[in-house]
């Protein structure tokens, strides 16, 4: 059994080699090198560059400040307009206000200049002012005990002149400067020869105290003038007119 496996081992068939064809007889065979071997050739396809998408953000920042820009410049625009707007009103507003006042002013003066306020003015100084020879005016509570309403109207008329003028001064309704120039010479006056004994007999009476008053920005004014020779000359827009120019030269007594 041995000797038989042996055998057989030994005679074990040889397998057979590759059998390499002949290249033909009309064909010459030539050296394979490595230029000759055909390599598969390989394509570049194009680089394709993808993008990133914009985010939304960037996209509408831009809009909005620019949106924004346009508010801000607006809104500055419309406040400078409005401060132009209102500086011109205030300007005119202020330019009427003191027409008003000057025209006021020369109301009251042409009042006071009046023929019916001149006869009050020369009674109220004959019968109050001068009664006594001299001596310092009554009381004025006695009389307007004693005399009738008709003999009280002239020095009446002349106080509620002077306490009108002051209420209208209060109020801004008259032009101060120019009310000063044009009463209150004649309103010193009045004040040294009458209404200062007034004012010291009524002072303890609650009922008069405040009949007759002092009007200091009437009687305490200095004009600039006053050491000059011509009378101050007023701006072409603050003239009294030149009818009550005309109606005072000619009524120059009594000044009072």
């Amino acid at each position: 059994m041995m000797a038989q496996n042996e055998e057989i081992l030994v005679q074990a068939p040889r397998l057979p080699s590759k059998v390499q064809a002949k290249p033909p007889a009309n064909e010459q065979s030539q050296p394979v090198t490595i230029d000759s071997i055909q390599q598969p050739v390989k394509v570049q396809q194009p680089i394709e560059v993808v993008v990133p998408p914009t985010p939304l953000a960037n996209q509408v920042f831009p809009v909005l400040i620019t949106v924004f820009g346009s508010f801000v410049a607006a809104g500055i625009s419309s406040y400078l307009a409005w401060i132009i707007a209102k500086r011109n009103y205030d300007r005119q507003i202020n330019d009427q206000k003191k027409n008003q006042q000057r025209s006021d002013t020369f109301q009251m003066a042409e009042e006071f200049n009046s023929y019916s306020m001149w006869l009050a003015r020369v009674e109220a100084h004959k019968k109050f002012v001068q009664q006594g020879n001299g001596s310092v005016p009554r009381d004025i509570r006695k009389d307007y005990e004693e005399k009738s309403t008709e003999e009280l109207a002239p020095i009446f008329r002349v106080i509620y002149f002077y306490k009108r003028l002051d209420t209208l001064k209060s109020r801004e309704k008259i032009d101060l400067e120019l009310a000063q120039n044009l009463f209150y010479e004649i309103y010193k006056w009045w004040f040294d020869n009458y209404f200062k004994h007034q004012i010291n007999y009524i002072k303890d009476d609650p009922e008069w105290n405040d009949f007759i008053v002092k009007y200091d920005w009437l009687y305490d004014y200095i004009p600039s003038n006053l050491n000059n020779d011509e009378p101050k000359k007023l701006p072409e827009n603050q003239q009294a007119p030149v009818h009550l120019k005309q109606f005072v030269e000619e009524r120059q007594e009594p000044t009072r």
